[in-house]
């Protein structure tokens, strides 16, 4: 039985791994921004020669969804697992974690691997995986499949019920800790290995201590490419070198290599796998290994060689630093995924400065856990609201302006993967600050309109399709829906979006904006939004009848649950018939309030003989 439909790759992931000071002599201090708290954090310098050893194990026989719909169970995967968190504890010393069968949910491991962004420099980190992964050429994307994830929905993937290897890639980059090995009996290896191959070395006692003092980020893999095999004894055959190697190693130190060249030499004698093994070129691997250390061993002080900062180290060629705009994209995105100490980490290392000060206060109101409960809060108050509205109208109410609600569901990406769907999700949130920083909109999430559409048993899943988001909306409290796709052209990109009416289903507009490498996202979603509301207005301007006057002060149903913003400036209308009406002055907000506001005349007068009913007000393009 195969573990494993194809081992995942992970091209072009790498850019979203942050830079960690390895074992710099100096203290590096990074320093970030969120809704004005100081998140400055400083990496220690190493006070343990011998880390702390920590590891997740994770191992999935029972997947809860049977085939087609779900995934075929395993046969050896959890007693895998099992033995491996007994002997990394019993012979090594590790403070093991475990997930099996139905406690590897998705959101469980997600949750684990998020508590990557809690260890230190002080810390070693194991990941074990066992069970089914899957690979998708469209994508170039590898995945983990989680114990609760569908394998499709009807003729749909459900690609997010799994984990993206390169999610988690970019937690391992987050993770400050000293090393992490993720050894997967599973998918998660090929085009991983992207840097210098491994070196050929002779290790002794010298070269491990070298070895476990310099950070490092490792991987040991069942397989290249291709299907691996779930079957044996008791263990798969990966599974089986692996705990050979561990019970009975030749020596009580050893490193992760020392264990990756056994298991390949034993599994490719046996089978056709190709078991891989190396360090991730990702800017936190400084040419460190992991080194494991039996219990009762140790490394002689006097063999220790800390290397000072700034010199070589022998590994893989250096990753590029990542920009601020990809740390930021990153940092979306694993919250988006659940990661979000990984997140909050990202954004600590984002360099403040004036040219990215409006994304960074973007993503960062994005991660922030009250303001996303409260969006979920206000979104179901509109729901209500709008509801007894329709349901419970008074004359009064057929007077008031409709409201002026966007809700913000595009762009989305058109060639899919994780760096692309981070980048989609970037606009969004951008496009979500420059039209509440605007005011002349109430802007509905998409990921706060999701959970609610779960609560309302809509399935968030329709909003893949625009036609059903359409339909969708005629039932919510979205007036106009932001729709788009995101188009990457080498190192630019083409942001499309257009917004349609939910009552008429009409499209109001399309707005393009083209978007070079080193240009401001916030920028141009500030003037996709702008044009976007301009149209707005022009096209659906608020209308309101006037309740009252006093004084050349008016009183209307129109407020900030309308779109209004103080200073709007109205046109007042005498309307005598339905087909004719005559222009009585002009007006502007001047008490601004959530469903009524008070206006001030700035021109003309109200005539002696009106009456209620016969005035409006009709907002005025900017």
């Amino acid at each position: 039985m195969n573990r494993s439909q194809w081992i995942g790759c992970l091209a072009g992931a790498l850019a979203g791994c942050l830079p960690l000071s390895g074992l710099a002599q100096e203290e590096a201090t990074f320093r970030g921004w969120s809704r004005g708290r100081d998140l400055s954090w400083t990496p220690s310098v190493i006070s343990n020669r011998i880390p702390r050893y920590h590891a997740l194990v994770i191992g999935i026989n029972q997947y809860q969804a049977p085939p087609p719909v779900g995934w075929e169970s395993l046969a050896t995967a959890r007693q895998d697992a099992e033995a491996v968190a007994g002997i990394l504890s019993k012979d090594y010393g590790f403070e093991v974690r475990t997930l099996y069968d139905e406690q590897a949910t998705r959101a469980a491991i997600m949750s684990a691997l998020d508590d990557l962004a809690e260890y230190t420099i002080d810390d070693a980190v194991l990941v074990y995986y066992a069970g089914h992964g899957f690979f998708d050429p469209n994508l170039g994307e590898g995945f983990w499949i989680p114990a609760d994830a569908r394998r499709k929905a009807g003729a749909k993937s459900t690609s997010q019920d799994w984990i993206w290897n390169s999610v988690l890639t970019k937690i391992i980059g987050a993770s400050q800790a000293r090393h992490i090995l993720v050894v997967a009996d599973s998918c998660y290896g090929g085009s991983l290995f992207r840097g210098e191959g491994l070196e050929s070395v002779k290790p002794d006692l010298t070269w491990y201590a070298r070895a476990i003092t310099t950070p490092s980020r490792y991987l040991i893999t069942s397989g290249d490419l291709e299907p691996v095999l779930d079957t044996g004894a008791r263990h798969s055959i990966f599974c089986q070198a692996l705990l050979n190697y561990l019970q009975y190693p030749k020596k009580d130190v050893f490193s992760a290599s020392d264990v990756g060249v056994s298991i390949r030499e034993q599994v490719s004698t046996l089978t056709a796998q190709m078991p891989r093994m190396g360090p991730l070129s990702v800017v936190s691997h400084a040419g460190g290994e992991f080194v494991f250390v039996r219990q009762g061993a140790s490394i002689p002080e006097e063999a220790v060689a800390v290397p000072a900062a700034g010199q070589s180290v022998r590994g893989p060629e250096a990753a590029a630093a990542p920009s601020s705009r990809e740390l930021l994209r990153d940092a979306a995105l694993l919250s988006q995924q659940g990661a979000t100490g990984a997140a909050h980490r990202l954004l600590a290392m984002t360099p403040a400065g004036s040219s990215n000060a409006a994304l960074l206060e973007a993503v960062a109101d994005y991660l922030d856990r009250e303001r996303e409960q409260n969006s979920r809060e206000e979104l179901r108050g509109l729901i209500r609201q709008l509801e007894e509205r329709k349901h419970n109208a008074q004359p009064a109410d057929l007077g008031a302006a409709r409201p002026r609600i966007v809700a913000c569901m595009g762009p989305d990406s058109l060639r899919g993967g994780s760096d692309d769907e981070a980048d989609a999700l970037l606009y969004r949130i951008s496009l979500r600050a420059a039209l509440e920083d605007d005011g002349r909109v109430r802007v509905v999430e998409r990921d706060a309109l999701e959970t609610v559409l779960q609560e309302m048993d809509l399935g968030a899943s329709e909003l893949a399709e625009p036609d059903a988001r359409t339909a969708i909306g005629k039932v919510l409290p979205a007036s106009y829906l932001l729709l788009g796709t995101l188009l990457s052209r080498g190192d630019s990109q083409q942001l499309l979006m257009r917004l349609v009416d939910t009552e008429t289903t009409l499209a109001l507009g399309s707005f393009s904006q083209a978007v070079g490498p080193q240009e401001d996202v916030m920028a141009a979603a500030g003037r996709i939004a702008g044009a976007m509301i301009t149209r707005l207005i022009e096209q659906v301007p608020l209308t309101a009848c006037v309740e009252s006057v006093e004084k050349g002060r008016l009183r209307a149903a129109v407020g900030r649950l309308h779109g209004a913003r103080a200073g709007v400036q109205f046109q007042l209308l005498r309307r005598t018939t339905a087909e004719q009406e005559s222009v009585a002055g002009m007006a502007a907000i001047t008490e601004l309030g959530e469903k009524q506001s008070v206006l001030t005349m700035m021109s003309g007068e109200v005539p002696a003989e009106w009456a209620p009913g016969e005035l409006w007000l009709e907002e005025l393009a900017p």
